[in-house]
């Protein structure tokens, strides 16, 4: 019954990415996955994603956010647009650094684009993408090589951090490792499991470095005209250890720096201010309800996530996506 449950719902779910789009459309394809009971199932399927540019992907549907992508066609489409054009404001043609790249849904579709604009780098590759789970390292390799983008895309498969060590992480279904490909999280240092269990989990152990030691083993070249990074609270902790690159380079840095996900490791974006001062960077925080439209006046109560680090020297060209 499973395999039947599987077969209907990709069969179904593969033509709801080419419906119109309406109101919960989404919503109705993700209830009927649950209400088929394949949660729990590990479903690969082969998709084309077709914004903001065509793509091909190998998906794991027990994935959220892969489920997201196989139904609508795209995944996050306006944040790949979006970092296309700050590169393209600053008037840097260095390649975009994608930490935390997961399987490839904004690496592989940034570096395309990149690849066939008039302003395409003269030197390759145009994304580095960073990725610590191993089974998210695999797929990512795999999904490289379904574009043939190896020229394009260079993989790193690594965890980063403030300094070189190890930490547990877990991933998302609470998989073990090699048991198929999920969003992750680092896990609090010293986190142990309560009497009610609320931090029993699957800990996976991994090596981590920093961006710094990357750079001198010239594994991370110069001239990173963008950093995309997505690592659920740990953000700020990687790039302080990376700040002879950010120094180096100067890239603009986007990121979801969540306030829920920083306060596990007893973080909040206060420290994210103070560290961006202390680099002779601005924060921008992202405007609730806004398309990329930022503001540089924080608020510590409001705020959820969503932010943007610009070197001081690039703030008049990217006066078009900030509101005082």
């Amino acid at each position: 019954m499973a395999k039947l449950a599987a077969k209907f719902f990709t069969s179904v779910g593969g033509v709801a990415a080419y419906l119109p789009a309406f109101r919960g459309k989404n919503g109705v394809f993700l209830r009927l996955f649950n209400a088929l009971n394949l949660k729990s199932q590990h479903i690969p399927v082969d998709a084309i994603l077709r914004a903001p540019v065509r793509y091909r992907v190998r998906l794991d549907l027990h994935s959220w956010l892969q489920r997201l992508a196989y139904i609508s066609g795209e995944y996050e489409a306006s944040t790949v647009q979006f970092l296309i054009r700050i590169r393209e404001s600053i008037h840097n043609p260095g390649y975009v650094l994608d930490i935390g790249a997961n399987i490839g849904l904004i690496g592989i579709p940034t570096a395309l684009m990149i690849s066939k604009s008039p302003n395409a780098l003269s030197f390759k590759p145009h994304v580095i993408c960073i990725e610590a789970v191993p089974d998210n390292e695999k797929a990512l390799r795999h999904n490289v090589t379904l574009n043939d983008a190896h020229e394009i895309i260079s993989v790193i498969g690594t965890g980063l951090g403030e300094i070189p060590g190890k930490v547990d992480i877990q991933v998302e279904g609470d998989l073990k490792l090699g048991e198929g490909t999920g969003t992750a999280n680092v896990l609090p240092v010293g986190s142990t499991m309560d009497p009610n269990g609320k931090y029993e989990c699957v800990k996976i152990p991994i090596q981590i470095t920093t961006i710094d030691v990357l750079m001198h083993a010239s594994a991370l070249p110069g001239k990173c005209a963008v950093i995309k990074i997505d690592t659920d609270g740990y953000d700020l902790k990687i790039l302080r250890g990376g700040r002879e690159f950010l120094s180096q380079n100067r890239p603009i840095i986007y990121g979801e720096f969540a306030a829920g996900c920083l306060k596990w490791h007893s973080e909040s974006i206060m420290d994210v201010v103070e560290f961006s001062k202390s680099i002779d960077y601005l924060l921008w925080q992202r405007l609730p309800g806004k398309v990329f439209r930022f503001t540089h006046s924080i608020d510590a109560k409001s705020y959820s996530q969503d932010l943007m680090l610009v070197p001081v020297e690039y703030a008049n060209n990217l006066a078009w996506c900030c509101e005082v």
